[in-house]
């Protein structure tokens, strides 16, 4: 069963992870998502989204309402069995060679479709700010999302994968990195009339 775990969290992480960059290094008992570029936010937020549930076919389970967000930005109507799916498609995202059990449906997971997800969970109630903008220490495998927010700038909703290390079940430490672009627009005027069209 740890082998199944840790064959389907590698690749869950991957599709999961289109936002975000993640290095995992071992750890022992708790483990610790280092935050980079984080530094500048004006407020950091963590919650965990997906979590060990061995009663599922994927061996995961999505947490503190996430599910939802992805059913619908999946255009599908929620259920347990439809997350399970969706679960299911993130891992074929990564590595579309993998086998479903036999009675298992996947739905098929685009970079589009986790981004929108990923923007519906930032919008959710569950999020813990951390006082420490370089790390977040956790104490269970899945994967968090991470959102921050900056005076000027867009954080995207980045998501961290806390896997299964050795010996099982040791955990392993994660890394992600921000990316933030500004939400200011400068416009110069070049025309003598000073006015400004729309697509200039």
């Amino acid at each position: 069963m740890k082998n199944l775990f840790k064959k389907i969290g590698a690749l869950l992480v991957a599709a999961v992870m289109v936002l975000s960059m993640c290095t995992a290094v071992f750890a022992d008992g708790n483990a610790t998502i280092k935050l980079t570029d984080f530094n500048t936010a004006d407020s950091v937020e963590c919650m965990q989204i997906i979590q060990k549930d061995e009663s599922t076919t994927s061996g995961w389970a999505f947490t503190n309402g996430a599910g939802k967000c992805f059913t619908e930005a999946f255009g599908l109507t929620d259920s347990e069995d439809v997350q399970q799916q969706v679960i299911w498609g993130l891992i074929q995202y990564k590595d579309n060679s993998v086998k479903l059990p036999t009675g298992v449906t996947a739905t098929a997971a685009t970079a589009a479709k986790i981004d929108l997800a990923l923007s519906k969970v930032a919008a959710l109630n569950g999020f813990t700010e951390t006082t420490d903008k370089t790390k977040i220490e956790v104490s269970a495998a899945g994967v968090y999302a991470i959102k921050a927010e900056e005076t000027g700038f867009t954080y995207k909703t980045a998501t961290a994968y806390v896997g299964f290390g050795e010996p099982y079940p040791a955990l392993t430490n994660a890394e992600v990195t921000a990316k933030k672009s500004p939400t200011s627009v400068d416009k110069t005027v070049a025309d003598e009339d000073h006015v400004v069209a729309i697509g200039d």
